[in-house]
């Protein structure tokens, strides 16, 4: 066999194996520490210890064996507290969900949560529901989803200054990003999250962050930061499994690294280093894969005896877990060790196994990609639908507005052409009564005019015929007194003036300046002359208003005269 060509092949078989383990961890962490976030003391403070007995009791049948249904002590905690009315009941129903989503129950965990979510009244449990439902969605290989709703719960945990839980909701939300390949999404929240633990000196994920972030400088090719992250994240002493698991892939990075170099014996002293970082918890399938990566190394160093035993274990670990992903990766690198050792009948056996399982989850992910192409256009139609449905109801109104326009625009219209009709009939009105007053003022000046007439003819024919005879008869008797006689001249002056002023002036056929001017030297005397000046030969007025304006004068002059 060409070795050359078989080392591609393991560095092949070495990069699948690494990025199967990543993920392997980063679902191991997830689910971990979505439900061990919320400890029963920080969320809720349970007071009675007949239902503190119960979730002790259901605590310990979990912790016997995880698999089994311990929902009994649970559901009587709640029916006593929803009896006593205690605050603390929205925590017992939240309390079932996690156990039944820890013990595989996921169905039971939602039908909780759909039935709770809005009964729920206190908000840390709300975002602990949240949690549990983040964690659904990432089973199911929702993603999006379940990157957006951590997201939403990070904005509410922000909210309430939560620093310690929003350090394991970032670093979950990294891990979603991861699986988008989302690289430097990834790396963003993950410092967030690290930048959090040096605040708060919160220690329960301060190794996996920095193996995390070991890690996604790895998958960015950046060697140098990954190092420095990876050294900073094993140089912390271990004291909790999280720790351990932080160490695995601090290890794990500077193995990767190692590998890159072709340090074939430093690479495979830290894959040892990582495998027992971790051996000797319940994180399987990652170890599965460390020994999985330690057969590649041990091939390559054509150590054949200690590769099968450690393709051994590695393919007994994953068939025990019945993980034919990590089975299918490490059966063709057992094939090749097989062959070397020339068990021909077990390689031949190993390897058509393989291939029978490639095509098996060729077919499962055909068949997930068939669904999730299926998903998006069943999606896509409905947001056709929907966007078609808003399109519709967007014509609707502005049909809609442009009828509401139109009607304002002929209620508008209608207004504007009773106004105007309004205005132009006021307008008539006002023509009207100025033609009718007008007409009066007429009326009023010809029949003082008429009066007058009259009035001047009586005093002319009456008193004034009256006082020359009166006149005549005193000027032939030389007896009569010389003052009677001139008073009689007087009166008789006087009436003549009187007649001569209520006479109506011809305006037809005379100018009102030639007439004032008239009657300015009728009225002048040697005591009271009167200078007559205008700065104009002729006034062009109507007979009426000349006449009105020619007594207005006429009475001025003769008021002047009497009282001067």
């Amino acid at each position: 066999m060409d070795f050359v060509k078989k080392k591609s092949n393991f560095i092949f078989l070495f990069n699948l194996k690494q990025f199967i383990l990543k993920k392997i961890i980063i679902l191991f962490v997830f689910i971990a520490f979505t439900f061990s976030t919320h400890s029963q003391s920080k969320i809720a403070e349970i007071t009675n210890p007949e239902i503190k007995d119960l979730i002790d009791q259901a605590e310990e049948c979990y912790n016997k064996n995880p698999e089994q249904d311990c929902s009994k002590y649970y559901e009587s905690a709640i029916k006593l507290g929803e009896k006593l009315n205690k605050p603390y009941v929205d925590y017992l129903y939240y309390s079932l969900a996690r156990r039944k989503m820890m013990s595989g129950d996921a169905k039971g965990a939602m039908k909780i949560y759909d039935e709770q979510i809005d009964k729920c009244k206190d908000s840390m449990v709300k975002i602990s529901f949240k949690n549990i439902k983040a964690a659904y969605l990432k089973q199911t290989g929702q993603t999006d989803e379940a990157i957006e709703l951590y997201i939403n719960i990070a904005k509410l945990l922000e909210e309430r200054d939560e620093k310690d839980k929003l350090i394991i909701n970032y670093y979950n939300t990294s891990s979603l990003l991861k699986d988008h390949y989302s690289f430097e999404k990834e790396l963003k929240y993950l410092l967030k999250a690290n930048k959090l633990v040096e605040e708060t000196g919160e220690r329960q994920l301060a190794v996996v962050i920095l193996s995390s972030i070991a890690d996604s400088y790895y998958w960015q090719e950046n060697f140098e930061e990954a190092k420095k992250w990876a050294d900073k994240s094993i140089a912390i002493p271990a004291e909790s499994i999280e720790d351990h698991i932080g160490h695995s892939v601090g290890y794990r990075v500077l193995a990767n690294l190692a590998y890159k170099e072709s340090d074939w014996n430093k690479a495979l002293d830290l894959i040892n280093k990582s495998i027992d970082a971790t051996k000797d918890f319940y994180a399987d399938i990652s170890l599965g894969n460390a020994y999985g990566f330690k057969a590649d190394l041990l091939l390559i160093k054509k150590d054949f005896p200690e590769a099968k035993k450690a393709v051994d274990k590695s393919i007994e670990i994953f068939r025990g877990l019945n993980s034919n992903p990590g089975l299918a990766s490490v059966l063709k690198t057992a094939g090749y060790i097989y062959q070397e050792l020339g068990l021909y009948k077990d390689a031949t056996e190993i390897l058509v196994e393989q291939t029978k399982l490639l095509e098996e989850l060729r077919f499962a992910e055909n068949i997930n990609v068939v669904n999730e192409l299926t998903t998006k256009y069943e999606t896509e139609k409905k947001e056709r639908q929907i966007a078609e449905q808003e399109l519709e109801i967007q014509k609707k109104n502005v049909q809609m507005r442009n009828w509401l326009i139109a009607g304002i625009v002929l209620i508008g219209g209608f207004l504007t052409f009773l106004y105007i009709m309004r205005r132009n009939q006021k307008n008539k009105l006002k023509i009207m009564e100025k033609e009718k007053e007008n007409e009066v003022l007429s009326a009023r000046v010809l029949g003082e005019e008429v009066e007058r007439s009259r009035i001047s003819k009586e005093l002319h024919d009456g008193i004034a015929s009256n006082l020359v005879a009166v006149k005549l008869q005193i000027e032939n008797n030389a007896e009569i007194s010389q003052k009677i006689l001139r008073l009689v001249q007087e009166t008789h002056k006087e009436v003549r003036q009187i007649a001569h002023n209520l006479m109506p002036i011809d305006f037809e056929n005379q100018n009102l300046v030639d007439v004032v001017k008239s009657f300015c030297e009728e009225c002048t005397t040697e005591n009271k002359p009167i200078n007559f000046q205008t700065n104009t030969e002729k006034i062009n007025l109507d007979k009426n208003r000349t006449m009105v304006l020619y007594r207005v004068v006429q009475e001025f002059i003769q008021n002047a005269i009497k009282h001067s």
